[in-house]
């Protein structure tokens, strides 16, 4: 097990207006997520920023398949995320790579497959540990946990996190630890009106321990389908 610090940043454009809303590549009819996210109840929050210390694990994927780790920031149907992915399609491997994805409209890119990817830290590659990515104007929602896609009809379904169903265990459970988020009124503050989103809890599941103390913070736990 690895962990490692993501930092999520909104930047001073908006995505849509970056990249266009040409059409390019919908998002897949096949995405399955466990995640925690932001109610969208109250339209007038903002959030600039999220960061949050993820556990890396290399879930076991077919040909056809990734699953990744994720904090994703979300205004309307745009939305930015980074995290970890293990796509054997992108990638040519089966390792964990970091990655950055945004969504505008119809159009889906990842890393520096579209213009308009602006990496803050000229450090560090992709492919190895984010500093900062960037851009939307400002988001009305957060998420973290994992999500996979799997086209099908392929078996086995692909792992997510480590492959264990969620527990309120580190020890055997891919985690969140110390999430924090900015708004327009507080910085690097615990999320509040949060709710559990999965679209196929047979196979994956999302749990939320909240705050734990000043190491933990606010800790989340997500993953699953591992019958091997």
């Amino acid at each position: 097990m690895k962990m490692v610090m993501i930092c999520l940043v909104v930047s001073s454009m908006l995505l849509g207006s970056v990249l266009g809303r040409t059409p390019s590549q919908q998002p897949a009819l096949t995405l399955k997520v466990a995640v925690v996210q932001t109610n969208i109840d109250d339209s007038n929050r903002k959030f600039f920023k999220s960061n949050a210390a993820m556990t890396v694990y290399k879930p076991r994927v077919q040909n056809g398949q990734w699953s990744s780790t994720r904090i994703k920031l979300l205004n309307g149907v745009d939305s930015i995320e980074a995290g970890w992915m293990v796509d054997p399609h992108m990638f040519t491997d089966d390792d964990a790579h970091l990655y950055a994805r945004f969504i505008a409209g119809q159009r889906v890119c990842v890393n520096h497959q579209c213009d308009g990817f602006v990496q803050v830290s000229k450090d560090v590659p992709l492919g190895i540990v984010p500093e900062k990515y960037s851009e939307i104007d400002v988001a009305n929602q957060v998420e973290w946990g994992g999500e996979i896609d799997d086209p099908g009809p392929t078996s086995p379904a692909p792992e997510m996190g480590c492959g264990r169903m969620a527990a309120y265990d580190t020890r055997y459970s891919t985690f969140f630890r110390k999430v924090t988020v900015d708004t327009d009124s507080s910085k690097n503050v615990e999320p509040q009106g949060t709710t559990k989103i999965l679209n196929c809890p047979s196979l994956y599941h999302v749990l939320d321990e909240g705050y734990q103390g000043d190491y933990w913070g606010r800790l989340m736990y997500y993953g699953d389908y591992n019958l091997r």
